[in-house]
């Protein structure tokens, strides 16, 4: 943004917003739904990594009762 604008300041709150998630499959789908823009990145059959997260996320749903996603928000002001 630097080449387009003399001043650039990019905002971030203190904290991210946190989503704790207890549906393995809320987290799988999601990775399912960014196939077309990941899927190219990886020699493995897209559907396995899309399992691999679903038990991943199931075994920390197990284990402490649910999975935790942070956002990395920001706010960019250009002049």
């Amino acid at each position: 943004m630097s080449t387009a604008f003399d001043d650039v300041q990019v905002i971030r709150p203190q904290s991210g917003p946190t989503v704790s998630i207890t549906d393995a499959s809320i987290a799988a789908d999601y990775v399912a739904s960014t196939a077309d823009h990941y899927a190219d990145q990886t020699s493995r059959p897209w559907s396995d990594v899309v399992d691999e997260v679903r038990s991943a996320v199931q075994h920390e749903i197990d284990t402490t009762g649910s999975f935790t996603v942070t956002a990395d928000t920001g706010a960019f002001i250009c002049r």
